[in-house]
């Protein structure tokens, strides 16, 4: 029965989750489309502050109920593989994190600053790399949930 707990748990932090990172590139294709960039750097000031509340939680369930499931399993290569791209996942979403307070300290500098050819190239740059990172955390959470999917089907 404690099994089928974790297991619920896990099934519904992943969701969570994986509709959080979905949210994630909806949020920044759309307000890249329609917002300002004064309107842009506060929306994702507040959008973060709430985001965090949910995602991490639902992450860290996810983690400490796969790894309980893990535990009391054999190890296999799948169980190698599984911890594997949890580590690399925690290692992007920490690039991530940071690389987003580097982009709103940017656009931030840019509003007082419109003309400044550099800084419009930097954030350029910057954009370019926060859409590699969302991309990579999107592929690791799926491959992620992929292995979790074929090492409990």
């Amino acid at each position: 029965m404690l099994n089928d707990v974790l297991f619920g748990f896990l099934i519904l932090s992943t969701s969570i989750w994986i509709g959080g990172m979905t949210t994630v590139v909806l949020a920044a294709t759309s307000s890249a489309r329609q917002l300002s960039a004064d309107a842009r750097v506060a929306f994702f000031r507040d959008f973060g502050r709430k985001y965090v509340v949910t995602a991490t939680p639902a992450l860290v369930i996810a983690y400490v109920c796969g790894g309980i499931l893990l535990a009391g399993e054999p190890w296999t290569t799948l169980s190698t593989a599984l911890v594997v791209c949890a580590a690399l996942l925690l290692v992007a979403l920490a690039i991530g994190i940071a690389q987003a307070r580097r982009m709103t300290r940017l656009r931030h500098s840019s509003t007082s600053k419109p003309d400044d050819a550099g800084l419009a190239a930097r954030i350029a740059r910057s954009a370019r790399l926060a859409g590699t990172l969302r991309a990579g955390l999107g592929v690791l959470t799926l491959v992620l949930f992929v292995l979790a999917v074929v090492r409990w089907a």
